[in-house]
């Protein structure tokens, strides 16, 4: 069970994610697994470009699997 304090550090995680109209756009348009892209590539915007296109052409099942397995580098 999660304590008080981990469910508010999800909301203010969430909360800053989403109050950031550029995280924002990626969330609508990739969900998590966008924002996992973000984070990893927010300082080489040619590499999240690069990302992004390519999630955006994969099935869902991939994405799916791709938000599996990075799903710990951010945590929800």
């Amino acid at each position: 069970m999660e304590s008080n304090l981990q469910i508010f550090n999800e909301v203010k995680k969430a909360y800053g994610y989403l109050s950031n109209t550029i995280t924002k756009l990626i969330y609508d348009q990739y969900g998590i697994p966008g924002l996992i892209m973000y984070d990893k590539h927010s300082d080489n915007f040619d590499g999240l470009l690069r990302e992004m296109i390519e999630l955006n052409s994969m099935p869902e099942i991939c994405k799916d699997t791709l938000f599996e397995e990075n799903k710990r580098e951010i945590e929800y």
